[in-house]
């Protein structure tokens, strides 16, 4: 991942979340999605 895209997620939804993005293939194209998930204490 991309340390802005990271750095922007983190921005918005706070420190206490991991960040995993994986790539897809759709009609061809290549697409980006991210599971995010709050890390839990």
């Amino acid at each position: 991942m991309v340390g802005c895209e990271k750095t922007a997620f983190k921005h918005v939804l706070g420190e206490t979340i991991t960040i995993k993005r994986m790539d897809h293939i759709v009609s061809g194209d290549r697409r980006c999605a991210y599971r995010i998930a709050r890390i839990e204490d």
